[in-house]
């Protein structure tokens, strides 16, 4: 039944996906300090499945010492918004992991590779769907204010679950413009 009410929903809605596929940039802060840079990546394919991307690359402090960090992260829906293939890249100081979610024969498996474990899961299929991936980017195209506020739903390879209590909030807004 999610399926078809997403299917619905995105047409009822009439969302024209063409008009959010591009990139977006962002500065990434962590405690109140910038911390490094985000790029996103809508694209829909002619089958009509959408593959959205993220890219993040700062530096954190862990114990007193600087860390480099990349996350790399691509996700495919099927053209009813039901979330098909995730895969994600960590690379922090330990190394690089590698995770990748993808629907099999009506299942979800969820193959992992950190450092020198590898592992299989199959799990229910999570409840994320291309709707929480677009809410980002038509907040931010319909000019947001300060103080918006965005729920979402989000599955995370590396924790192996579903994070259904995320919240993303405009704290400042900034347009930069190149040459």
């Amino acid at each position: 039944m999610a399926v078809m009410a997403v299917a619905r929903v995105l047409a009822a809605e009439e969302i024209d996906l063409a008009a959010l596929a591009g990139e977006d940039w962002y500065v990434l802060y962590m405690t109140g300090e910038k911390a490094g840079y985000a790029v996103n990546r809508l694209s829909v394919a002619d089958s009509g499945h959408v593959t959205f991307e993220e890219e993040a690359h700062f530096r954190i402090t862990a114990g007193s010492i600087p860390q480099d960090m990349s996350i790399f992260s691509r996700r495919v829906y099927h053209p009813d918004g039901q979330l098909v293939l995730v895969e994600q890249k960590v690379e922090d100081a330990g190394g690089t992991s590698l995770f990748e979610g993808r629907v099999e024969d009506g299942q979800f498996v969820l193959r992992s590779d950190v450092g020198t474990n590898q592992s299989e899961e199959v799990m229910d299929q999570p409840e994320e769907t291309l709707l929480d991936a677009i809410k980002g980017i038509r907040l931010l195209r319909d000019e947001p204010s300060i103080g918006d506020e965005l729920p979402f739903v989000r599955f995370e390879p590396m924790f192996k679950q579903t994070i259904s209590s995320g919240v993303a909030r405009v704290i400042n807004i900034e347009n930069r413009f190149l040459d």
